[in-house]
């Protein structure tokens, strides 16, 4: 289980104030946040804001694709909130939300400095895929060490329009591709070759 959705959940339960503002160690809240937010929250017409989202990798911003998706929670009642226990995962919201679409409200994702970052902390996250996909009963087939990078590339090159960022777009829709052939690669290792779980023996 990853330690760090643990670690949030137990600052939020741990928390005295009504309202939360969760950030990861690469998130930067925008100039005047304490102002803005402290604003949203005595509105009192909703539990929870989808805030403008910001991607940077390899230190250039992200505009198109999958990674560039324009809005996070981030600000929430406490009470209303739980993060599901694994890594990338949501927050589950209780009440009403709502979506801020002005620019100085953005949240700043400033993710993988560098391709070597990327890889390197892709073999970590590609353990906790494949441990997701085996615990959700979803068993291996050969054919989607093919299929599914496959499908990684289309969806993030052509389907969210990734290739308008150019060669950025590209070796993003690849490493998405190799991240999902490596996470495949190891659920088949989960299974063992010989598990009566592989299908299309």
């Amino acid at each position: 289980m990853p330690v760090v959705e643990l670690v949030r959940q137990f600052g939020i339960d741990k928390a005295t104030c009504e309202w939360a503002l969760v950030l990861d160690p690469d998130e930067r809240a925008p100039a005047r946040a304490s102002e803005i937010f402290r604003a949203l929250a005595a509105d009192g017409s909703a539990d929870a804001y989808a805030l403008p989202w910001e991607t940077w990798m390899f230190g250039r911003q992200v505009r198109h694709g999958p990674w560039s998706a324009g809005r996070h929670i981030k600000l929430f009642r406490r009470s209303k909130v739980r993060w599901p226990p694994y890594v990338h995962s949501r927050p589950e919201i209780q009440g009403v939300v709502k979506t801020i679409d002005s620019p100085e409200f953005a949240i700043k994702h400033l993710n993988y400095k560098s391709i070597h970052h990327f890889v390197e902390k892709m073999n970590r996250y590609t353990d906790m895929e494949a441990e997701r996909i085996k615990a959700a009963g979803r068993p291996f087939h050969w054919a989607k060490l093919f299929y599914q990078p496959f499908k990684a590339f289309f969806d993030s090159f052509v389907h969210y329009r990734g290739y308008r960022d150019g060669v950025l777009g590209l070796i993003l829709a690849l490493l998405m591709a190799f991240y999902t052939q490596l996470s495949y690669m190891k659920l088949w290792e989960a299974y063992g070759s010989g598990s009566d779980q592989i299908s299309g023996k």
